[in-house]
């Protein structure tokens, strides 16, 4: 047998390459990366380096505003530009400029008045809260009037502007705005005559609103129950009434019927010695009333009465629960 003759696999030669060639094969560089800045044209860097300077320099002056005193000229003159807020009253600004123009009115009464009264001007922090404490209480009260619906009755504010006069001639009247406060009729109007008419309408719509007044009726019921069921008259007032009274029984002796305020006079004529009354509404408060013996006759006449009182929700205690529950910021006299 003759021997196997294996099998060559012949693979074919590669061409060697030179090692100088490897490393002489051009180089693709990547494209350079640029910034976006790089490629803003001169005039928008410029553009925004101002912006940068002008933000830097509100916060700075914003700092200054906040910082120094509020009567001073030059935040007098930063505030006549830029319309800082010196409070905030749920979704209403009060501005530094509003608040100097109130400052500046108090400031003149005081300067005028000093010499006959002989008071000093209160310090800044007092002045500060008593000036926010009434422009709040306008803003308040404005809200809730435009809520309601009341508009301000212009007959009213004439008839009011009519009694400040005092009788005084009107020249006369309006040299001494000037000299005080530094108003005219108009601003006077504007700044003491109409929010006072205002509030006056708003507080007589707040007694009659039976939403508001309805815990304060439910109370006055509650304890007419009581009453009703032959609890004593004299220690139910002693522990429930309003009225200074409450610390004798609510007996505030002999009433001339003539000196009876008409919401309570039917009522109280009404009543025999010994009974006492439903829960009468009355324009700012909710009474029971007893009646023990009549004497005297005719305009003469009266009756002694005892009383349990509940005073009405008021519109001071509308602004207090409101200013309780909305925003309520200021920059001074937050004590």
């Amino acid at each position: 047998m003759e021997p196997e003759i294996p099998k060559v696999t012949i693979v074919p030669e590669v061409p060697a390459v030179a090692v100088e060639e490897v490393f002489t094969e051009p180089v693709v560089e990547p494209e350079a990366v640029t910034s976006p800045a790089s490629r803003l044209s001169p005039k928008m860097k410029h553009a925004i380096a101002s912006i940068g300077a002008i933000a830097l320099a509100l916060a700075v002056m914003t700092s200054f505003v906040y910082r120094e005193d509020p009567t001073g000229s030059s935040i007098r003159k930063i505030v006549g530009v830029i319309p800082y807020p010196i409070a905030v009253v749920g979704s209403h600004v009060i501005t530094f400029e509003d608040y100097l123009a109130e400052r500046d009115a108090l400031s003149k009464y005081f300067a005028s008045t000093a010499a006959q009264s002989g008071t000093e001007m209160p310090d800044e922090e007092t002045i500060g809260k008593n000036i926010l404490d009434t422009m709040a209480h306008k803003l308040v009260v404005a809200e809730i009037a435009s809520e309601a619906g009341i508009a301000l009755d212009d007959a009213k504010v004439e008839e009011f502007y009519a009694t400040s006069l005092g009788g005084a001639d009107p020249a006369a009247f309006e040299t001494q705005l000037q000299t005080m406060f530094g108003w005219t009729p108009e601003q006077f109007k504007d700044r003491v005559v109409k929010p006072v008419v205002l509030a006056t309408q708003v507080g007589e719509a707040v007694a009659k609103d039976e939403a508001r007044q309805a815990e304060v009726k439910q109370k006055a019921q509650a304890v007419y129950d009581r009453v009703a069921s032959g609890e004593d008259f004299a220690a139910i007032a002693t522990e429930t009434s309003a009225d200074p009274s409450a610390s004798v029984g609510g007996d505030i002796g002999p009433v001339r019927l003539s000196d009876i305020p008409e919401d309570f006079k039917a009522p109280i004529l009404a009543l025999k010695p010994g009974e006492y009354s439903a829960v009468v509404e009355g324009a700012g408060y909710f009474m029971i009333f007893k009646a023990a013996e009549r004497t005297g006759k005719d305009a003469e006449e009266s009756v002694k009465l005892s009383l349990i009182s509940f005073p009405k929700k008021t519109l001071e205690d509308i602004i207090t629960e409101y200013l309780a529950s909305h925003r309520n910021w200021r920059a001074i006299g937050n004590t």
